[in-house]
């Protein structure tokens, strides 16, 4: 009978080929990481700008509700309530304004000091004075945290609210303007302080990304539409 031999064969992967092969494959992998990486934060910074432009919309509406309420109850188009009565009508300036749950009517009366005023508002506003230009600094003082209803409102202390603080802030600048006669046959908007026939809305919202802040803009006009 014929035997067979049986050869062992030694071969195999080197130590040179393994390494090559862990480094190709920890280079996949990374890149897979680095792509899922880059998915997640153009994810995330779409969000943010659908949420930035309902915060922008927001803030601009707001304005324009009370303009509106104004001027269905009778009164000065540019009557407002600022710092809690503080004030008694819209100027020059930056403003923190959000919605007050805690009413939603608005009720006009004569104040402490005889003058006809907004006595009751769901639009709260407040002047602003940043204590800085800096960006990180607005954001701290104009950030948005959730109520209990998950609603947006201001960080601002108060025991009735839950105080979950957003990556969100918010502020709007107003500018008062009035119409004036330009080259023939044009219009122009100036800027004027007193008697003002319209405002300039500049709402703008912060974005906190980690350490990085980005800043949103939206403007429109508003004016005595009864004119």
């Amino acid at each position: 009978m014929k035997k067979i031999a049986f050869r062992h064969s030694r071969s195999g992967f080197t130590l040179i080929e393994l390494l090559v092969g862990m480094t190709i494959f920890s280079i996949a992998i990374t890149s897979i990481f680095l792509l899922l990486e880059s998915t997640m934060k153009s994810v995330r910074i779409s969000r943010n700008e659908v949420i930035v432009s309902n915060l922008l919309r927001e803030q601009l509406e707001l304005v324009r509700n009370v303009r509106d309420a104004n001027l269905a109850k009778g009164a000065a188009w540019n009557v407002a309530r600022i710092d809690d009565g503080a004030e008694t009508n819209f100027s020059s300036g930056t403003f923190l304004i959000e919605n007050d749950f805690s009413t939603n009517v608005t009720k006009f009366g004569n104040d402490s000091t005889g003058n006809f005023s907004i006595l009751e508002s769901p639009v709260k506003i407040k002047k602003a004075n940043f204590s800085s230009d800096e960006i990180e600094k607005k954001f701290q003082e104009s950030q948005l945290c959730f109520d209990d209803y998950n609603r947006y409102i201001r960080c601002d202390g108060d025991t009735h609210r839950t105080q979950s603080g957003t990556t969100f802030a918010s502020y709007t600048n107003i500018f008062p303007m009035y119409f004036g006669s330009g080259a023939t046959g044009t219009t122009t908007i100036v800027d004027e302080n007193d008697n003002p026939q319209g405002f300039i809305l500049d709402a703008r919202v912060i974005v906190r990304d980690g350490n990085v802040y980005r800043e949103y803009d939206a403007k429109t006009a508003i004016t005595d539409w009864q004119r």
